[in-house]
């Protein structure tokens, strides 16, 4: 069985306003979508030599006042899905 879905712990999806969508695939391990899930989860456990699958907080980070102002003010009004 695959389940795949998203889920947010914040104040918006906590109070049911951020609808989230989840998929259960079941079937034996034979089925393709199984298989390729199964392989990039051993490759991404793996960690095998080469292959990165994410990059450090400083690739995106983004300290600037503008962005500190704008997540207080969604935070505070709601509409933040931060």
């Amino acid at each position: 069985m695959l389940l795949l879905g998203s889920a947010n712990f914040t104040a918006r999806n906590l109070q049911d306003l951020n609808l989230e969508t989840d998929v259960a695939i079941r079937g034996p391990g034979s089925v393709e979508a199984l298989r390729d899930a199964h392989a990039d989860f051993e490759a991404i456990w793996a960690k095998k030599p080469g292959r990165r699958f994410s990059v450090g907080y400083d690739a995106y980070s983004d300290e600037s006042l503008r962005r500190k102002l704008q997540y207080e003010i969604e935070e505070r009004t709601g509409p933040s899905t931060s």
